[in-house]
């Protein structure tokens, strides 16, 4: 069933004659989820207190009312700051999520860490890479309407499962997004049909699989995305269907193997990542000039 299921995505996207009625999110926005489990996100999670100088905040993702942590750099400035939305790998948000990005603030970006639909404790069910998609794009509209926040200097990262949400933001046009990112996400289809938990979804209907995933429609990607993965992340299909090692996605997506396994290279990823988002700034500020 895989198998068959990606030599048909395979080949739509190699014969011209063959071709997808709408645009991703045009058809994304005109189709519903159809859930057939309506569950929490599937792992456990600890309330926890933001740290001294982190605020907990809300923000609204289709009428969800969705908690996030918002910190600012401890550097004083006038000017309004670029600001990141960081995605935290598995199904809940920890305080450690938030310590691994401090690097983000460090570096002088404001920091938003959401949590997603049914995680902690939020309302809303466990759609796995659907309306969590939504839910990261809300919390930059959060970002950008932040008086504090430079509203064109926005960037979103994300690790792991994070990461795959992430990846799919970068198929929509958001004004005022740079650059995108992740690292050890770049899954292939068969993160659908082998989870230690209960899928929310039906995987065999194709239109629910192919809505979910980053490299059925990478012709679609509106920006530059930067992917980081390991060794250990790539196999022969995820190979074949992100178009490694040649040059077709080259103006959009970015890989970068980095040699340690999928934790450990989230440290490197985002610190490489950082110098991206400097040049982005940097080149959108020129070009005001």
């Amino acid at each position: 069933m895989l198998i068959r299921f990606i030599i048909i995505f395979i080949l739509s996207n190699t014969i011209a004659t063959i071709s997808w009625a709408n645009e991703f999110t045009e058809e994304k926005a005109a189709y519903k989820t159809k859930l057939i489990k309506t569950i929490p996100a599937p792992q456990p999670y600890t309330e926890e207190q933001p740290p001294t100088g982190v605020e907990l905040i809300t923000y609204d993702s289709n009428g969800l009312k969705l908690k996030a942590w918002f910190a600012k750099p401890a550097t004083k400035t006038d000017k309004k700051l670029p600001a990141i939305v960081y995605l935290h790998g598995g199904f809940s948000f920890g305080k450690q999520d938030f310590l691994d990005a401090q690097v983000f603030l460090e570096n002088g970006f404001a920091l938003l860490t959401p949590m997603l639909r049914g995680e902690n404790g939020n309302p809303g069910h466990f759609e796995f890479l659907y309306g969590e998609v939504d839910d990261a794009l809300a919390a930059v509209d959060w970002l950008q309407n932040h008086p504090d926040v430079d509203r064109s200097k926005i960037f979103i990262f994300g690790h792991s499962i994070g990461g795959a949400v992430a990846d799919l933001t970068s198929l929509y046009r958001k004004e005022g997004v740079l650059l995108s990112g992740s690292a050890g996400a770049l899954y292939s289809p068969e993160l659908f049909y082998n989870t230690p938990f209960p899928l929310p979804f039906d995987n065999a209907d194709q239109k629910e699989v192919k809505l979910r995933s980053f490299a059925f429609n990478l012709k679609y990607m509106e920006r530059k995305h930067a992917a980081y993965v390991s060794k250990q992340d790539l196999n022969r299909i995820t190979v074949k269907l992100y178009g490694l090692g040649t040059d077709k996605y080259k103006n959009t997506l970015k890989v970068s193997i980095i040699e340690k396994d999928h934790y450990a290279l989230l440290k490197p990823a985002m610190l490489h990542f950082i110098k991206g988002m400097k040049e982005f700034i940097k080149t959108a500020e020129n070009e005001k000039k």
